[in-house]
This record gives C-alpha cells, sequence and structure tokens, in this order.
C-alpha cells in the first residue's frame, strides 16, 4: 500500500476528530493519530500470530484427543486457554482504559484543553478497539482459509514480537489500571520510575523500527542511492531529536528538568552543609561569590549528635556522606519515617544500640498502645483507619503511621536529649516538636527543652535563605535541576510552617514564598502558604489567585479545583462571621446568635475561636437548657467531649421532667463518643423510662453494664430486649459476640414479667 493510500485517509480523518473532540487545533495532537493506527495494526499483527498459534494448538489437541495421549492433550488445552485468557484481557484493558478516560471526563472544573484532550485520546483507543474487535473473526477465518493469512517472518521472530508486546501490555496497561495515577505533576514524577520497564521495550520497537525501515527502502529504492543515502542520515540525524528536546523544551524542562548531570553538585551541598554548617559553605565558596550573611550561620552539627531523617534525599544522601564520603562519621543518623517498622528497627538497633537508647520491640508496642488509645479517648486526631477484627486493632494510612512513628522519636528524643542534640530534616509534620525546634541552616534543630524562637535566629536564618535562594537562581544548572530544586523547595517549607506555627506569619509567607520560587510546582509550598499564612489573615482573594495559577501550572492535580470551592465556602462564612462579630461589639448578639456564630468559627476551623464563644454563653447566667443542649451537640462535632460533658450537665440541671425521651438517647450517644460510661448509662436509664419498648436501647444498656461487669443487670437488659424485639432482637444477640458470656445464661432462664426499671442499678464510678 502506497504512503498516499494512508496519508489522505489519515488527514481526513484527523480534521474529523480533531473537530469533534474539541481541538483547536490539529497539529497539537497530529502525532497522536498514528499511534492509534500503530495500535490497530499491532493489534491486527498480534491476532494474525495468536490466530496461528491457536488453530495449531487446536489441531494438537484433537490429535493427541484421537491418539488417547491424554497428558499432551491437557498441556496444549491449557495453553489454548491461556491464549484465550490474554486476548480477553487484553480487550479488557483496553475498555477499562476508556473508561477511565471517560470517568475523567466528569471532574469537575477541568479545564477545556484537558477536557478536549481526553476526548481525543478516547477516539483514539476506540478507534483501536473497535478495529481490532472487528477484524479478529476475519483473521481467525482467514488463517483457516483457503487464502492462508500468514505473517511474512519467521516464527521465532513473531513468537519474540508477541512476546514484547505481551509484556508491554503487562508494564504499561495492566500497571496503569493497577497504579492508578492521579495525573497530576507530582505523582507522574513519583509514577514514571514503574514503567521503566515498558520503555525499554518501547527503546526496542524504536530500534526494530529504524532497521525495518532500512531495509524496505534497501529494498524498494535499491537503484536510487541517493534515497538510501539519504534514509541512513534521517537514521543517523534521529537521535539528536532527544537532545534538542533535553536542551530547549521549555514544557519538558518544567516537568522533567533536564538529563544532564554533570557538574550538578547539589546533592553534596545538601548532605554537607546539612552536617558541617557554615564551614563547609565557606569552604566551597568561589573568590568572586558574595559570601554568607553571618559566617557562623548555620553552625556545625555539635559531636555524636542524632539526626532524624525525613525525605528521600533526607536519609539516603546524609547516609551516602557519613558512611561513604565520611563526613561526620560520628553522627547518629536515624530514619523517622521507618521507626514503625520492625526490619529498620532492627538494623538500628544493631548500628546504634550498644551507643544509644534506641526503642525495643516492646516499646514498639507500647507507642502503638500508645497512639490507639489516645486516639479513642479523643486526644490525638486518627489520620487513619483503626479497625478492629478479632480483638486485634490495625491501623492503616500513611499518617497514621507517622503518629507512631511520632511517639517512637519521642521516646528516642527523651532517653537521649540529656548527653545528644538532636536535629531533625522534616518529612511529615511531627507535631510534639514544634515548641523544641529552631532554624538550623538547610534543617532544624530539636532543642532539649523548649524553645522560643528569639529575633536573632529568625533574622540568621533570613538572611541565610535570602543569600542560598539568590545563588541557586544565579546557577543555571540548578534551574534545570528538578530533583534539586523539589529538594531545597521542601527543607525550606518545613522551616516555613516551624513560624507559621509560632505566629510569626510574615516570617513564615516569606519561607513559602522562597520555596514556591525554588520550585514554584511544589504542593506542599502552595498549599500550606495558603493554608498556615494567607487563610488565618482572611486574605481570600490571594488565595484565590495563588491556588488558580497553581491550577493552571498542574491542571492535572484534581485538589486544587475543589480547594478553590472550598476557598469560597470559607469567604462567605467569613463575611458571616464579620456581621455576627460586628454585632456583638455592639451588644446586640443573643444566645442563639452567638451559637451560630460559634458554629461559623467551627466550620471555618477556628477552634480557639469557637471555644471562646462556646464558654462565653455557658457562662450566661439562667440559660436555658435548649441553648446548653445546642452547646453541647457542637462541643461532640469538635471532640471536645470533656466540655461537652459540663453542657450536658448545665442542660440536665436546668431541664424539664417532660423532656422528649430522643434527647436521652442523643445524650447516651454523645457519652459513648466520649467513652464516659457511667453516663451513658444514665442517659439510657432515662431514655427508657419514657419509652420502655424499644428493645435495641435494652441491648446498648446490657452492653454497658458488661462493661461495668455488672453480669446481673446486663442479663436482665438481655431478657428485656428479647421480650421486646422477640426474634429480631434473638438473631442479634447470637451474632453480637459482646453477648457471649450472656447467651447461654440467658437463654435458659424465663421472663414472665419484665424486670422493673427501678431494680436495674446504676453504673458504679468504678465500673467505668
Amino acid at each position: 500500500i502506497s504512503a498516499l493510500h494512508i496519508a489522505i485517509p489519515l488527514a481526513i480523518l484527523g480534521v474529523v476528530m480533531a473537530q469533534l473532540s474539541g481541538v483547536s487545533t490539529f497539529f497539537d495532537k497530529a502525532y497522536k493519530l498514528p499511534l492509534a493506527f500503530l495500535m490497530l495494526f499491532l493489534g491486527i499483527g498480534g491476532l494474525t500470530i495468536a490466530a496461528q498459534l491457536g488453530w495449531e494448538l487446536w489441531d494438537r489437541c484433537v490429535s493427541a484427543f484421537h491418539e488417547r495421549r491424554f497428558l499432551e492433550l491437557v498441556t496444549d488445552a491449557v495453553m489454548l486457554l491461556g491464549l484465550a485468557i490474554v486476548f480477553f484481557a487484553a480487550t479488557g484493558l483496553l475498555v477499562q482504559l476508556t473508561k477511565n478516560l471517560s470517568a475523567s471526563l466528569a471532574i469537575d472544573g477541568l479545564p477545556d484543553a484537558i477536557a478536549g484532550d481526553i476526548r481525543f485520546n478516547m477516539m483514539l483507543v476506540m478507534l483501536a478497539l473497535v478495529g481490532v474487535i472487528v477484524a479478529t473473526p476475519s483473521i481467525v477465518w482467514l488463517v483457516r482459509s483457503r487464502f492462508a493469512l500468514r505473517m511474512s517472518i519467521d516464527e521465532n521472530s513473531q513468537k519474540w514480537v508477541l512476546a514484547t508486546l505481551a509484556g508491554f501490555m503487562v508494564m504499561s496497561l495492566m500497571l496503569i489500571v493497577l497504579a492508578n495515577p492521579k495525573g497530576d505533576v507530582q505523582d507522574n514524577f513519583i509514577q514514571r520510575v514503574k514503567f521503566i520497564s515498558s520503555h525499554a521495550l518501547f527503546a526496542f520497537w524504536i530500534g526494530y523500527g529504524l532497521i525495518f525501515g532500512l531495509a524496505w527502502v534497501d529494498t524498494v529504492f535499491k537503484k536510487i542511492g541517493v534515497l538510501r543515502l539519504l534514509s541512513l542520515c534521517v537514521a543517523a540525524v534521529l537521535p539528536l531529536i532527544p537532545l534538542e528536546q533535553n536542551a530547549y523544551n521549555k514544557e519538558l524542562l518544567r516537568l522533567s528538568g533536564g538529563a544532564e548531570q554533570h557538574g550538578h553538585d547539589f546533592g553534596w551541598q545538601f548532605g554537607n552543609y546539612q552536617l558541617r554548617g557554615a564551614d563547609a559553605i565557606s569552604e566551597e565558596l568561589d573568590p568572586d561569590e558574595e559570601p554568607l550573611p553571618n559566617p557562623y550561620f548555620p553552625p556545625e552539627m555539635t559531636e555524636n549528635a542524632i539526626f532524624f531523617g525525613g525525605t528521600d534525599p533526607g536519609r539516603f544522601v546524609p547516609t551516602y556522606m557519613i558512611y561513604s564520603a565520611r563526613v561526620r562519621e560520628d553522627v547518629y543518623l536515624i530514619t523517622q519515617n521507618a521507626l514503625a517498622d520492625n526490619t529498620f528497627m532492627n538494623v538500628t538497633r544493631d548500628l546504634y544500640g550498644d551507643q544509644i537508647w534506641i526503642p525495643a520491640i516492646h516499646d514498639s508496642a507500647k507507642a502503638f498502645q500508645i497512639y490507639v488509645s489516645e486516639v479513642q479517648s479523643g486526644k490525638r486526631q486518627p489520620h487513619a483507619d483503626l479497625k478492629i477484627e478479632g480483638g486485634r486493632v490495625q491501623v492503616s494510612g500513611a499518617l497514621g503511621v507517622m503518629e507512631i512513628n511520632g511517639i517512637l522519636c519521642r521516646m528516642i528524643f527523651d532517653h537521649n536529649n540529656y548527653k545528644h542534640d538532636f536535629y531533625v530534616e522534616e518529612s511529615y509534620v511531627i507535631r510534639w516538636m514544634y515548641p523544641y525546634l529552631t532554624p538550623h541552616g538547610l534543617i532544624m534543630k530539636i532543642n532539649a527543652d523548649k524553645t522560643p524562637l528569639s529575633q536573632q535566629n529568625a533574622r540568621d536564618d533570613l538572611d541565610f535563605w535570602d543569600w542560598y535562594v539568590r545563588r541557586f537562581h544565579s546557577n543555571p544548572k540548578f534551574l534545570r535541576d528538578i530533583v534539586a530544586r523539589k529538594s531545597f523547595s521542601k527543607l525550606r517549607s518545613a522551616i516555613g510552617g516551624l513560624y507559621a506555627n509560632r505566629g510569626q506569619l510574615a516570617n513564615a509567607e516569606r519561607a513559602f514564598q522562597e520555596a514556591r520560587i525554588l520550585y514554584s510546582l511544589s504542593p506542599e509550598a502552595n498549599f500550606r502558604l495558603v493554608q498556615e499564612v494567607l487563610l488565618r489573615q482572611s486574605r481570600f482573594e490571594e488565595c484565590r489567585q495563588l491556588m488558580t495559577e497553581f491550577a493552571e501550572a498542574d491542571p492535572g492535580n484534581t485538589r486544587v479545583p475543589d480547594f478553590i470551592k472550598h476557598l469560597e465556602k470559607l469567604k462567605t462564612l467569613n463575611a458571616q462571621i464579620l456581621d455576627l462579630e460586628q454585632k456583638r461589639r455592639t451588644g446586640n448578639l443573643d444566645a442563639s446568635s452567638a451559637l451560630r456564630l460559634a458554629e461559623l468559627y467551627r466550620s471555618a476551623q477556628q477552634t480557639g475561636r469557637f471555644m471562646q464563644i462556646v464558654n462565653s454563653v455557658l457562662r450566661t447566667s439562667n440559660l436555658p437548657p435548649q441553648f446548653a443542649y445546642q452547646a453541647a451537640t457542637m462541643l461532640h462535632k469538635a471532640k471536645k467531649y470533656e466540655a461537652m460533658g459540663k453542657a450536658l450537665e448545665q442542660m440536665n440541671a436546668a431541664a424539664l421532667p417532660n423532656s422528649p425521651p430522643e434527647l436521652f438517647l442523643n445524650m447516651a450517644r454523645m457519652y459513648a463518643d466520649a467513652k464516659d460510661m457511667v453516663k451513658m448509662a444514665g442517659s439510657l436509664q432515662e431514655y427508657l423510662k419514657r419509652k420502655p419498648d424499644d428493645w435495641k436501647a435494652w441491648l446498648d444498656l446490657a452492653y454497658v453494664y458488661l462493661i461495668a461487669k455488672q453480669n446481673n443487670a446486663a442479663g436482665q437488659a438481655i431478657l428485656r430486649a428479647r421480650q421486646i424485639g422477640g426474634g429480631e432482637a434473638e438473631a442479634i444477640i447470637l451474632r453480637d459476640n459482646r453477648f457471649k458470656s450472656l447467651r447461654e445464661k440467658t437463654a435458659t432462664q424465663s421472663s414472665p414479667k419484665a424486670p422493673a426499671l427501678q431494680t436495674l442499678p446504676g453504673i458504679l464510678p468504678q465500673g467505668g
């Protein structure tokens, strides 16, 4: 088939598809169109090989059956079944890819350019998919028919091509389904290493394509030496394309950086300057470079310091510096991210266990128990899924694991800080450290005691980073090194978070802005600047502008549109807060409006102001009980259980005798969340006095009695639930293991008359 016969239909179809998909300029997407036909031809070629192999296996199966060679029959039948599974799996993967692309279009706030690109990709994939599916019966028939459809390459080559195609499908499409890439810049940066193997196969195919193309030119144009020479020149020049892209493709440089590393010493700076401070920096400055603002800041790490590494470079670079480059071999390097991992802890104990205190296995178990108990008591935010299965508690989620790592860091700190200084290169925020931290150049120092952030320390830090950012931006190699930009931006964001935590918002804003200068696509620098600085000052327009710019720079980040909507909601909340605050200052705010103001502060996550308003309302003399109850429900939502209990007590003191039963049931639920079994039981009893036929409430009361080890009272409550709930209650009692100890005992008892309410005892404090 001549090239002209393919090129004309391709061009016509391409223009039509570009118009239908909303792509403004066809040539922006033109390179993808041949890929669709390449997929189609690959599919047809693969089907032809698979059909030949399938018929061959079928003939062998028939022959083995007739000749009673059953072992061969089973082997060939399994191979034939596997071939069918591979075909349907590949088709299923293409269908799933199409569905994923279609689902992407449903994302709210998706830019038009991205939506048009997705529609274009969907059409290409569907074109290839439909073509392969339609061609399947014809190819299977043609291979067996008198036309004897065959591939022009030998069988061994066919099998090799088929193997590489199958490998590519597994390592690309299947891996995409399993990894489920999010599509934003940072996730692509992380996910791309998973596809190195598929890129290797793709590189094979590029080489085969060049060889086959040159062989075709040599065969067809054997007598035209100029064309043959021209084809060789084209093949020789092709490797210059990636070199040109690496040098001049601005979008590639923005997202991935340059591929060269010659003269890039940023990794060395990262580790050497952390460990040795100003001395190391001054040694490496050229005579014509600007000197350090303070030649003594940052100081060198103290002798025998303990260093908590955090990010990937924050762990691996210092490890290299200490053990290979032999820079500060006295420093103890511990990975804060892996303390909950027993294998890492075994290695750490082997390395340092005879020199510093390292948690033993039972200490790790204790840290886990501390985390679970503090989450269950409401003292700590969960940040993870807690699952209780078979009496065992499981924690899942990176943030939950980091909470446990933080507890183990605190144990190491408490046991060693009397004779060792501590430093940290932050990965995730470990909040207990904040009162102890001060800036220390690229990293932070964990002081032995809670330490205020002095003006001198802040000035040294700000001057140092101002100098360092200027130095980086005067170096073209740094601007082309995305890994270096990401790494140093992360370091600056961590110190910005320290300033924000200490209430030094101007310094925090400056630090986060410097982190953005170092790497503008950093989600951490952008989001933390908005959340920890700008929102706290109600600078909503700046927040929106910054997030809009970030969305344009990273259109695949689906968190940004949702966050912009959240900003609009906060802006509305802020307007309502300002209106109610104006009334409060003029003394025109009643209890109902004050609670409304408190709820707005809670929704805006301003916990301090929320608690201040609620406590002010609860201090009001002769406060009607309904307002105390409303305050209690708000405190319950905020997980302020101690204050919630006081509000409920205040409500009870003023409550009317004819209060609705649902009030006491809701109170029982609140006390249950607060783990206050004593008051939960009292509320359930008050509820059952008013609504004695609720068998589910009787079961709840029975469970509370069991916790208090009042088994007789629990048995009476179970009997009452059985009497009222009948078979439905019985089914729950038999299924719920909480009542296992009472099943047989109560099952043999009869209850002709329900136990009187007044005979049920209250829960004793020691029982709770």
